[in-house]
């Protein structure tokens, strides 16, 4: 759709999607309930006039790490001419996993991460042997879901073949070398969705490589999880207007939960599991279209 005069909420998505997308019906049928005109519009589909709607929502941008440079430029481009959540200066930050190193910086426990930028000749034996990890994790700096992922464990054959599919990706992207933590296998992943500046649910995500189909059960947190969600989503709405995003973390060896993630371009929200979430969120949206521009 090309002309969006009149619109109220455009929720950006890509041309085709990887895995379906459970949060976008809902999302849209809340919308329209709630009286707004709600259009779904690929994010780079050519001709589309961006200062025409109210507001854009990313909501399954999914390709974007295909075509960072596109991407980046697009997000520059909407909030320019309209109002875009989440903000541009978030969306940007966080679409390269350097943000990990950022979250370190200023002083939130994140899990161990080495990143190796394009072109880096430094040897997965080496990360293993000065960081003192057994098993690791390979994975694109700028990617999503399971994209190129690969779990490295201690056996020779694991060794060589992590060593060349650490080389095939340092050779043309940023690359991200992680240790492995036993948690996410046994304890899972603990993902703290926000909505409009509060926790909204909780899911927990068990461990996906490669082609795995993911696995997501409704839970709760830990006072120190909390503690750490909280922290992390204040430090992404210090960078600019954050309106939606999710916190996933897992515990350490010693039981203290870190991050593994922090989602604010095009997040799972997981709304299945959080329909007060839901609706949090389209309260929200009718606040800021009704709102004096």
């Amino acid at each position: 759709m090309s002309d969006l005069s009149g619109v109220d909420v455009v929720l950006a998505k890509c041309a085709s999607f990887p895995d379906p997308d459970p949060d976008m019906p809902p999302l849209v049928d809340a919308l329209r309930a709630a009286g707004l005109r709600c259009e779904v519009v690929v994010w780079d589909q050519p001709g589309v006039d961006w200062s025409q709607p109210r507001l854009v929502l990313l909501r399954a941008t999914w390709d974007y790490f295909h075509k960072l440079e596109a991407f980046l430029a697009w997000l520059v481009h909407v909030s320019e001419r309209t109002e875009l959540w989440n903000s541009q200066p978030v969306a940007a930050c966080f679409t390269h996993k350097r943000y990990l190193l950022e979250m370190q910086r200023r002083g939130l426990p994140v899990a161990p991460s080495e990143l190796l930028e394009r072109g880096s000749d430094r040897a997965l034996g080496d990360i293993a042997r000065d960081r003192g990890w057994d098993e690791m994790v390979i994975k694109p700096a700028v990617g999503g879901g399971s994209f190129r992922a690969l779990r490295v464990g201690p056996e020779a054959d694991s060794r060589a073949a992590g060593e060349a599919h650490l080389r095939a990706l340092v050779a043309e992207r940023d690359t991200l070398v992680q240790g492995f933590l036993p948690a996410v296998e046994s304890y899972g992943e603990r993902c703290a969705i926000f909505v409009d500046g509060e926790l909204s649910h909780v899911v927990r995500k068990a461990p996906r490589f490669q082609d795995d189909q993911e696995s997501v059960t409704p839970a709760t947190l830990t006072a120190a999880e909390t503690a750490l969600a909280e922290r992390a989503w204040a430090q992404a709405a210090a960078i600019g207007p954050t309106y939606y995003g999710r916190v996933d973390m897992v515990p350490d060896p010693s039981g203290a939960p870190v991050l593994m993630e922090m989602e604010f371009v095009e997040p799972s929200m997981f709304f299945r599991f959080g329909e007060a979430g839901l609706a949090r969120l389209v309260d929200a949206l009718v606040r800021r279209v009704r709102a004096p521009r």
